[in-house]
């Protein structure tokens, strides 16, 4: 499925119409440019997510890791800590190995169900904030920026794609500035388009 999407952004082209010159060039470029990890006979902790990136780091070079998502990692060994203690404690261990090593982790963190008070008066839900990550607190503190992908008509028959990207944290003003645009989302190639 993950390999079926990169085609469709390299090509920006549903995969459904490549040929097969055009999946052979891009599983080429893929296998050459990426390292997937899936580990479904186990649930992975901080603690080993932070070996398998100092790992790729040192044996493939790597400089960017995605961990996705947040939520599906073993949040168990966290003992009699809070959740923003424990949360707090996580990021601070891939803070460092990500500097140790030199490498970017984007972390995908999903927010937390909607509450009353986050729904507008037309039923959608309003653009989350870092504050909406379980954990919050935490997620606020520690990362270095904090961006999210809101669709705010999502479920409305009248959705057309519409995509609001929201930058609320740059802890380095030379990595960018806060931010908001909202953009399309081509449902048929899986990018992003400026709406005109």
């Amino acid at each position: 499925r993950l390999m079926k999407k990169l085609m469709e952004k390299f090509y920006g082209l549903n995969s459904k119409v490549l040929c097969e010159d055009q999946v052979e060039a891009c599983h080429h470029w893929i296998n050459e440019n990426f390292y997937f990890q899936y580990l479904e006979d186990s649930t992975p902790d901080v603690e080993m997510i932070c070996q398998t990136i100092k790992a790729l780091a040192i044996k493939k070079g790597i400089r960017f890791f995605c961990l996705d998502p947040w939520n599906e990692l073993d949040h168990s060994v966290r003992g009699s800590l809070s959740e923003t203690e424990w949360v707090n404690l996580a990021l601070g261990k891939l803070r460092r190995v990500a500097r140790r090593y030199c490498v970017t982790i984007i972390l995908i963190a999903h927010p937390t169900k909607p509450r009353p008070e986050d729904i507008e008066a037309g039923g959608n839900a309003k653009t989350p904030s870092s504050w909406a990550i379980a954990g919050s607190a935490g997620f606020r503190n520690k990362a270095d920026v904090v961006m999210s992908i809101h669709r705010p008509l999502y479920g409305d028959p009248n959705e057309k794609g519409e995509v609001d990207i929201n930058v609320t944290k740059i802890k380095d003003k030379d990595m960018g500035g806060l931010g908001y645009v909202q953009l399309h989302y081509n449902y048929e190639s899986g990018n992003y388009n400026d709406i005109f």
